[in-house]
């Protein structure tokens, strides 16, 4: 498309528009106010149980108690005995609750129950040395558990999660021996039931604290601290405190700041404190603040890199296209610059300014002011370029964006809805220039062709990163004073655990 690519200040501009979109989907220190915060309620907690819940199970059902050996007194005398192979066959867990708590969350196992199988064997341990064996059922009712999870960072500055504490409780046991003389073990049944309890009751919270331990943080890993958007620059997500529990949500606090690829560094100015609603607001699973510093980084960035500098010479200009870069076509817009240079060829340089975006982000929506400089020169008969004149343009410009799912990826689009184009003369070498006139052409063209230009690039979306295996439910967007808000229930496939198992 012909337009995209040579549309007065079309590659500076396509370039910002783009990483403003690819902030307002991307999920990304300022030194002390974050640039991007995520709150977890409890709803995601409670989708987060139901997940979990048939993975412990499975794992519980895999368990194998060790063995189980001892003596005692019978009315056959002192017999030594053991109980071998004790494996878990079912488990069930009916009543559970996952929850926020100041400082902690809690996690309440309730009504478990637990059957096992196991093979016995004794031996009389004087002549003649009778011995015996066969096998036995084992039911664990009424079973219990209860553990505090404390969340914070580990030394690589991720999140982590701590069980600090865990304790089971076995309601009832029953102990059933078949084969052999079976009578023989019922008659001390109940100090072998005191031992499986023990044992039971220490593999429940040992697989528990290995399952939040090592496997949940396995899964926590997963989300990314930066994220390479090209050859010029990355999104850093670092995590700028451990997260901040309360008894209905959990918000993580993170730098939010886009730095250079090559060379990472601190953006020269500040994020500034936003007002975030009140938390009885929070209906859905996951809340998602991306405030305008992040898109202010980003036009740094780039800035920085050279990348928001672009010439625009003669031969780029299709024949048809409404503008020809020559001083004919401007001869009546810009008549001394005709008088100065007749019928030569011209380039513009277009080049950030140093306060390239601005963005401001409110109720009604999304709004960005991109500052550019075009430097007009003239292609002389010998090749050299002299320059003629200097615009500065404020490029104001609003865009709507959504959330589109396409498959297990969830995507971000928009489009721009309104562009305008605001000059003034910053340097001239030819006279005075008619900025009124070079103004309305701007945005007459602005209108017609820059706003579907840059609005091919918006369709395409930008997905958002996420853990491995989550997707967003029914994602809207909406807006505040200095942020975009992401408001969505989650979808969670564990691969992370299916892997690790």
């Amino acid at each position: 498309d012909p337009a995209r690519n040579h549309l007065l200040l079309a590659p500076t501009l396509t370039m910002l528009f783009v990483v403003a979109v690819l902030l307002a989907a991307t999920a990304t220190e300022a030194a002390v106010t974050p640039g991007f915060q995520i709150a977890i309620t409890n709803s995601a907690l409670n989708y987060a149980k139901e997940v979990g819940l048939p993975i412990l199970i499975q794992d519980i059902k895999g368990l194998s108690i060790p063995d189980i050996s001892g003596d005692t007194d019978t009315p056959v005398g002192h017999v030594s005995y053991d109980l071998t192979s004790i494996k878990v066959s079912d488990a069930a867990i009916p009543t559970s609750s996952l929850a926020f708590s100041t400082g902690h969350i809690s996690l309440s196992l309730s009504g478990v129950s637990i059957s096992l199988t196991a093979n016995w064997h004794y031996r009389e341990d004087s002549w003649p040395h009778i011995s015996d064996s066969g096998s036995c059922d084992v039911s664990a009712s009424s079973v219990s558990a209860s553990v505090v999870i404390s969340v914070g960072l580990s030394p690589k500055q991720e999140p982590q999660v701590t069980a600090d504490s865990c304790s089971a409780n076995i309601g009832s046991l029953d102990v059933h021996f078949h084969g052999g003389a079976s009578w023989l073990y019922n008659l001390f049944s109940s100090e072998i039931a005191g031992a499986l309890k023990k044992s039971i009751n220490d593999q429940l919270c040992g697989l528990i604290t290995k399952e939040i331990n090592s496997e949940l943080n396995a899964v926590l890993a997963t989300l990314p601290e930066t994220e390479k958007i090209d050859k010029y620059a990355i999104i850093n997500f670092a995590l700028l405190s451990a997260p901040l529990l309360q008894t209905d949500y959990l918000l993580t606090q993170h730098k939010g700041e886009f730095q250079s690829a090559t060379a990472p560094g601190e953006a020269p100015f500040n994020a500034t404190q936003i007002s975030l609603p009140g938390t009885g607001a929070l209906t859905k699973m996951i809340y998602i603040w991306l405030t305008d510093y992040i898109l202010e980084t980003a036009g740094w960035v780039y800035m920085q890199a050279g990348a928001l500098t672009y010439t625009l010479l003669p031969s780029e200009v299709p024949p048809g296209f409404p503008i020809q870069l020559n001083t004919t076509f401007f001869k009546d817009l810009v008549p001394g610059l005709y008088k100065a240079y007749p019928n030569m060829g011209m380039e513009l340089i277009i080049q950030a300014t140093g306060a390239p975006l601005i963005a401001d982000i409110n109720s009604s929506g999304f709004n960005a002011t991109v500052t550019v400089n075009v430097t007009v020169g003239v292609i002389k008969p010998d090749k050299t370029v002299v320059d003629a004149f200097t615009l500065r343009c404020d490029v104001l410009s609003a865009a709507k964006v959504w959330v589109e799912q396409n498959g297990s990826k969830v995507y971000v689009q928009g489009n721009l809805s309104f562009i305008q184009i605001k000059m003034q003369v910053a340097a001239t070498t030819i006279g005075p220039v008619n900025v009124a006139l070079l103004q309305a052409t701007a945005n007459i063209l602005a209108e017609g062709y820059l706003i579907k230009a840059i609005n091919k690039d918006f369709m395409k979306g930008y997905a958002l990163p996420v853990l491995d295996g989550m997707s967003l439910v029914d994602p809207v967007i909406s807006f505040g004073n200095g942020y975009t808000l992401i408001s969505s229930d989650i979808k969670y496939t564990p691969t992370a655990w299916q892997e690790y198992h």
